[in-house]
């Protein structure tokens, strides 16, 4: 009588331990994709850098160019 009293308050136990270590894991997984999603929204600000720099560079190469042409 004892084991099943003692197994019946245990059960409850078991599923909200669970549920809790489930939601735990929902909640883990949503900061990993947050901070995954930030990482990326970061990475791609950098390529637009990157690339703004690159077209900068383009456009000062051919103004000194133009200019050297014009120097001779």
């Amino acid at each position: 009588m004892y084991v099943i009293l003692s197994l019946a308050l245990c059960q409850p136990f078991v599923k909200s331990t669970s549920h809790l270590t489930k939601l735990r894991i929902k909640k883990n997984t949503f900061r990993q994709f947050v901070g995954l999603k930030s990482k990326i929204n970061i990475l791609k600000e950098n390529d637009q850098f990157v690339q703004q720099n690159r077209l900068r560079e383009r456009e000062r190469e051919r103004d000194l160019q133009s200019f050297r042409m014009l120097k001779k």
